[in-house]
């Protein structure tokens, strides 16, 4: 997913509320601002997390992808 791309959740009362991908974010295990992704925020949003930037040698990954989306205009 990308800036501008637009993400459908189907509701339990069977409504769809389209949200807009507005910001990505590669955050590093070490610095990730956990207050900052998981605090409150200023109106409705949606937010994803995945993992990111695979170290093969250690088997692990080395960072966090934080993608941001608001509601879209319909």
């Amino acid at each position: 997913l990308r800036h501008g791309d637009r993400i459908a959740l189907k509701r339990h009362d069977g409504r769809t509320i389209t949200f807009s991908v507005t910001k990505t974010d590669i955050w590093p295990r070490d610095r990730f601002p956990s207050e900052q992704i998981y605090g409150p925020t200023p109106g409705p949003q949606l937010t994803l997390l995945t993992c990111a930037d695979w170290d093969e040698e250690k088997q692990t990954y080395r960072s966090n992808l934080v993608l941001t989306a608001q509601p879209a205009d319909t």
